[in-house]
């Protein structure tokens, strides 16, 4: 069943053999690091969409405030530590 992977290294240097046998080990770490790296990369690309979002929604808090006041239904008048 193995012949044929035996008579291949059987001609080979040791050399090749070293770096045959190097290549197929490193290429499931390199899978391994290339799947680690993308998930880490989508995950800190919705973190930073998270962030953005946060920004965006507290510049416009001062716009909904005024358009309450506006419509005249204020519902606090005093801002909460969550605003500063």
């Amino acid at each position: 069943m193995f012949q044929l992977g035996v008579n291949l290294l059987n001609r080979m240097a040791f050399a090749r053999k070293f770096h045959l046998i190097l290549g197929i080990l490193a290429l499931p770490l390199l899978y391994g690091g290339y799947t680690i790296y993308s998930d880490e990369s989508s995950t800190i690309t919705f973190i930073d969409n998270q962030i953005a979002g946060m920004d965006s929604v507290k510049r416009l808090h001062p716009l909904r405030i005024l358009g309450a006041q506006h419509r005249g239904c204020l519902l606090y008048t005093s801002p909460s530590p969550r605003d500063s």
